[in-house]
């Protein structure tokens, strides 16, 4: 007798679906929020670990964008397995290896890294570059758990919910990192702190993640939104249906690989990238040197630009699901417009205005993330559930080139010609990034396709 593939036939009843989302949704947005507080405490120590061991910016920047890379390509390889093994596990084991190699990272000493027989550069480069391979395993199995717990419907609504993961977990540690600094009169507490608390956080994450719907009794979540829109079903029946077969290869290849829009998506994600973490791991140097704030005023109002991400991300998710039907690149494009005249604001901020400084950069914070946030919902539509994860990690991919371009950039740039340069290659970037979303105006995922026509 000819075997089928046949998914298992529903037990759980549809009532639970609210639950189970809530459930997935927190854990995930927490989860990712953790990821960042080892990461993004960078941002705070840079000043101070190149002061204490007399590292250059140009030097420092070369090994933060190393490390941009590195992260990259982790993004891309886990996006590849979350779609084809398992999110949940890939996930709480990127966090759990992230928290101990951030342990590590705060005993960097002269001694330890002689003991290795590494110069002190090189040790902390080494292993900053294995955290962000670690760091790697964080968005793409979020991506693949949103688009197998929610509909293609909602989904830009429910990722810009999500997407508020990041901005909360930079806003926590670069508000509390100048603090846990000042208090402990030492930058190692940004690393150890944060570190025992992703650690715990890790095996909870594991407990609490189902990859997809089924695994609880439940039906596809396509299925469920037609129940949801009034349309009866027969839930047995629906649970015998056999799923289209596809190779592993060939989702790969057709989705991802052969879709020129997931490429030309990727391609404006280095651009949106620069702007982006050009900011957020230099601004706190920048508005410190440049600006003459202390590093508790430059903390927070670095803290403020992701701060007023969590609104601009909500809030393109919701015009492009709403008011555009999924047409996300129109949303974007007048998101990068506004981003071109928020980051050309900042050369005319006074010197020494925290506040005025915090207004122009929640303004950027705001239009940067917004498009951040729809460019990975665009490649998710464009290359449908099937290879959702594995092309937001290909855009992922393009925007740690854009991070190591950022970093190096920054660095090479700010200590050469001066911090107003600095501004000017952030304008350009989001000027290029701004034109190359025009190409996506019309475009949007095949599904939605059919429902509005």
């Amino acid at each position: 007798m000819k075997e089928t593939n046949q998914s298992p036939v529903t037990h759980t009843p549809l009532s639970e679906y609210p639950y189970w989302r809530k459930r997935i949704m927190w854990s995930i947005l927490a989860g990712y929020a953790v990821f960042y507080f080892i990461r993004k405490n960078l941002s705070v120590a840079n000043p101070y670990i190149r002061e204490e061991f007399g590292i250059g910016k140009e030097e420092f920047g070369a090994a933060l964008g190393f490390a941009s890379i590195a992260y990259g390509i982790s993004k891309f390889t886990s996006g590849f397995l979350a779609d084809n093994f398992s999110a949940r596990y890939i996930m709480s084991t990127g966090l759990l290896m992230s928290a101990l190699i951030s342990f590590i990272l705060g005993y960097t000493t002269d001694t330890f890294s002689e003991f290795l027989g590494l110069s002190v550069t090189s040790f902390f480069a080494l292993f900053w570059i294995i955290n962000n391979i670690f760091q790697g395993a964080g968005q793409p199995p979020c991506s693949r758990l949103i688009t197998q717990w929610f509909s293609t419907k909602e989904i830009g609504k429910q990722w810009g919910i999500w997407n508020s993961s990041h901005h909360i977990g930079a806003a926590i540690i670069l508000s509390a990192g100048g603090y846990l600094i000042t208090y402990f009169d030492s930058w190692r507490a940004v690393f150890y702190g944060p570190a025992a608390f992703a650690l715990v956080y890790a095996f909870f994450l594991f407990n609490r993640l189902k990859d997809k719907p089924e695994e609880v009794g439940l039906p596809d979540v396509e299925v469920y939104q037609r129940v949801k829109d009034g349309e009866e079903i027969d839930l047995e029946q629906e649970a015998l249906k056999e799923a289209p077969k596809a190779s592993s290869k060939e989702i790969f290849f057709k989705h991802v690989l052969g879709n020129r829009l997931i490429w030309l998506v990727s391609l404006v994600n280095l651009f949106i990238y620069i702007v982006r973490i050009g900011l957020l791991d230099w601004a706190p140097s920048f508005l410190k040197e440049s600006r003459g704030l202390s590093i508790i005023e430059s903390a927070n109002t670095t803290a403020i630009f992701e701060i007023a991400g969590i609104a601009g991300a909500f809030a393109a998710g919701w015009l492009s699901d709403t008011i555009f039907k999924g047409r996300r690149g129109r949303v974007s494009v007048i998101f990068m417009a506004l981003l071109v005249l928020s980051v050309f604001a900042i050369l005319y901020v006074p010197s020494n205005s925290a506040f005025i400084m915090a207004a122009t950069l929640f303004a950027v914070g705001f239009f940067v993330h917004g498009p951040m946030l729809l460019v990975a919902v665009a490649a998710a539509d464009f290359a449908t559930k099937k290879a959702a994860a594995t092309a937001v990690g290909l855009t992922g991919l393009f925007g740690y080139i854009g991070a190591f371009i950022a970093n190096y950039g920054t660095g090479m740039i700010s200590e050469r010609w001066g911090w107003d340069y600095v501004i000017y290659f952030y304008l350009a970037s989001a000027f290029i990034g701004m034109a190359l979303l025009l190409f996506t105006w019309n475009s949007r995922s095949p599904v939605l396709d059919k429902l509005h026509n």
